[in-house]
C-alpha cells in the first residue's frame, strides 16, 4: 500500500473552543461535505477518545460506508479521528489560537493501492481531495462566521 498526504489551512474569525468544538462535532460532517450523505450508530456524546459513528461516502454516484473512530482528543487544539472501510486513512486537526481568529490545519494520509497502479490513482486522486477539503474548510469558514455574527462575538480583521 502506498500513503498519500494532504496538508490544507484556513483561518476562521472565531474562538479557538468554538471552532474546535463545531468542526469535531461528527454530527455536522453533512453540512461541510456533501458527499457523506448520513451519519450513523453514532456513540460517545460529549465527544471523546472512542466516540464512533458510520458515515455514508457518495463517490461518482456510488454509495460507500466508513467506519469513523476518535482515536486522540486534546480540545481545543487538537484530534485524530480513524477511518475505515473501503478507504482508510487518518485525518488530524489542529487548531491554533490567533486572537480572536482560529488557524485550523487537517492533515489528511490515507491508503492507496501501491506499485503503478497506486501512483495512478494518487495522481488522480489527490487533486480531488485536496479540492474537496479546501470546500470543505471554506464550508466551516462561513458556517462559524455566520454563527459568530449572529451571537455578536467579537469580529476581528
Amino acid at each position: 500500500m502506498a500513503t498519500a498526504h494532504i496538508d490544507e489551512s484556513i483561518d476562521i474569525r472565531a474562538p479557538i473552543d468554538r471552532v474546535f468544538t463545531v468542526i469535531t462535532d461528527p454530527r455536522r460532517i453533512p453540512e461541510w461535505n456533501p458527499g457523506i450523505v448520513e451519519i450513523k450508530n453514532f456513540t460517545g456524546s460529549p465527544i471523546q477518545v472512542g466516540t464512533a459513528w458510520r458515515q455514508t461516502l457518495v463517490i461518482a454516484g456510488r454509495a460507500t460506508e466508513l467506519d469513523c473512530r476518535i482515536v486522540q482528543l486534546d480540545p481545543p487544539r487538537k484530534g485524530v479521528l480513524e477511518v475505515s472501510g473501503k478507504y482508510q486513512g487518518q485525518i488530524h486537526t489542529w487548531c491554533q489560537d490567533l486572537g480572536g481568529t482560529t488557524r485550523v490545519t487537517q492533515s489528511l494520509e490515507f491508503a492507496l493501492p501501491g506499485g503503478l497502479l497506486g501512483a495512478v490513482a494518487r495522481k488522480a486522486a489527490e487533486p480531488a481531495i485536496r479540492r474537496e477539503v479546501r470546500d470543505t474548510m471554506q464550508r466551516q469558514k462561513a458556517a462559524l462566521e455566520a454563527e459568530q455574527a449572529a451571537t455578536g462575538g467579537p469580529r476581528t480583521a
